[in-house]
């Protein structure tokens, strides 16, 4: 029997807390970005109330290009940049996705070779609850879905899942 490697386990724990306090960080600001822009925008409105589209320029893409030009119009924006819209969402998405993939790519075999067991040995109560959010969001397009059912130390996430649901069947 291969002796616990209590060192490195620990070692690695403390890598995957810095890689999960990054994660979350990349997720706030990029929150708070979206936030920002709205912000920017509504107040670009009271300058000139005409404006139809909200166009953000980059430097061109296809070599040969100057710019490439990414349009959206103003009603388009306004019902996705708002709390709990399509843009939050899918940052939403993109967070847990990145989140169960840091573990189950990372440091899930990591710390169960350390602690000589097979990968699909250790569990993890958190993780298997993030996997079940994960499906929600990436593969029923942020829509509830019957695994939900099965979440316990997350719950309050699946209320909330729940009433934005409703609030966007009220609100058409």
């Amino acid at each position: 029997m291969k002796e616990i490697d209590i060192i490195n386990m620990l070692k690695s724990i403390t890598e995957f807390k810095q890689e999960l306090t990054d994660l979350f960080a990349s997720y706030v600001i990029a929150d708070n970005g979206i936030s920002f822009v709205y912000g920017g925008f509504e107040d670009g409105l009271k300058i000139n109330s005409n404006v139809n589209d909200l166009v953000f320029r980059f430097m061109g893409i296809n070599s040969g290009e100057d710019y490439t030009d990414l349009k959206i119009s103003k009603h388009e924006f306004e019902e996705r940049a708002k709390k709990n819209g399509q843009y939050y969402n899918h940052l939403a998405g993109v967070f847990l996705s990145a989140l169960f993939q840091l573990w189950e790519d990372n440091y899930r075999e990591k710390i169960a070779s350390e602690i000589d067991i097979e990968k699909n040995s250790l569990k993890s109560d958190l993780f298997g609850e993030v996997r079940l959010l994960r499906q929600a969001f990436t593969h029923n397009h942020f829509k509830p879905t019957s695994g939900l059912k099965k979440l316990n130390l997350l719950a309050l996430l699946k209320f909330q899942i729940k009433l934005n649901s409703i609030r966007k069947r009220c609100m058409k």
